[in-house]
């Protein structure tokens, strides 16, 4: 039973250990859609090109870092 609680430990270290990327995740969504409004159309590119790419490639390197861990 002692091995399952160390995991748990571990588990939770690693959690709070991401937990400043997972908000700079959401400060990048956030910033997204802070650019576009239903006034001014002008940066849409930026919104959903370049700042998806950004997001995904952030994503893809949680996703790699999850089935490491």
């Amino acid at each position: 039973m002692p091995c399952v609680i160390s995991n748990c430990r571990i588990g939770a270290w690693i959690t709070l250990a991401l937990l400043p990327w997972s908000c700079f995740g959401r400060l990048l969504l956030a910033y997204e859609q802070s650019l576009v409004s239903s006034d001014d159309l002008s940066k849409l590119n930026m919104a959903f090109f370049t700042m998806n790419g950004v997001i995904a490639i952030v994503f893809g390197i949680f996703v790699v870092i999850g089935e490491v861990i």
